[in-house]
């Protein structure tokens, strides 16, 4: 998993759809994302959700 934190909402969500997981964000203010659920460097699982919350 790359870390997304400090990325801009929309770009997060191309780079990690291009890795075949699916993308739910929770957007509060600019879309900045703040947080993820899974950690950087954890393996991902095809069709797994990641949870991305920008603020």
């Amino acid at each position: 998993m790359p870390s997304v934190v400090g990325m801009p909402a929309m770009d997060a969500i191309a780079l990690l759809e291009n890795l075949q997981v699916k993308v739910k964000v929770k957007l509060k203010g600019s879309g900045i994302i703040k947080s993820q659920s899974v950690g950087r460097h954890q393996k991902l699982q095809p069709n797994q959700t990641i949870i991305l919350e920008a603020s």
